[in-house]
């Protein structure tokens, strides 16, 4: 999902690889260590989602691609956000 930020102090740019109700797999730029916390903004179609993770995994080496694989699980969400990424599963599944 292209656009989508995170603020961890400072806002970056980072991809989305894989999101679920539970948590997010993405691409950054810089390695984030395990138990950080974050907050992840992107669009989901026309909606928009914000949620707060806790970093679970982090790849210590950067992928051939750049970049570091982190995996995070979301911590809460904000009011609205659960259903427009349930929405987004949803219709990707289709």
């Amino acid at each position: 999902v292209s656009g989508t930020e995170m603020d961890r102090p400072e806002w970056s740019t980072v991809t989305v690889l894989d999101i679920s109700v539970s948590g997010v797999l993405f691409l950054a730029s810089e390695r984030m260590a395990p138990g950080a916390r974050a907050q992840l903004r992107l669009r989901l179609g026309d909606n928009s989602f914000v949620g707060d993770i806790e970093i679970r995994r982090s790849d210590k080496y950067q992928t051939p691609s750049g970049g570091y694989r982190i995996g995070a699980a979301f911590s809460s969400l904000a009011e609205g956000s659960r259903a427009s990424l349930e929405d987004f599963i949803g219709m990707a599944g289709r």
